[in-house]
């Protein structure tokens, strides 16, 4: 069972990995959750209940778009997202106070 305490610190990391994942391409939603469940363990239980709130949070605050586009293979209306200059700003403030929360958490940990 997962704490509360782990739900709140994984729902505020959530924007940092999308944002950074737009940063190299634009992705639609499912493919979201493969990657992230493919490349993580601490994320590889994310449901779509708590990835689509977040993307549409992104985009209500101006730092993703999202366009409706048909698949490759022109069988499927898929919603794709992709970062905006404001995203990518948005992205060096998170990965900022990360860094320095990190730096900090190692320090009081081995600390205290």
């Amino acid at each position: 069972m997962e704490l509360d305490a782990e739900k709140q610190l994984k729902r505020g990391l959530l924007d940092i990995i999308l944002l950074n994942m737009l940063k190299s391409r634009d992705y639609y939603g499912y493919e979201f959750l493969k990657e992230i469940k493919r490349l993580s363990r601490v994320f590889g239980t994310l449901k779509e209940g708590t990835l689509y709130p977040r993307l549409y949070r992104l985009q209500d605050n101006g730092f993703v778009t999202c366009e409706s586009k048909i698949d490759e293979g022109g069988a499927r209306l898929r919603k794709v997202y992709a970062i905006t200059p404001s995203g990518e700003e948005q992205l060096g403030k998170l990965l900022s106070i990360w860094h320095l929360l990190v730096s900090d958490m190692e320090k009081l940990l081995k600390e205290g």
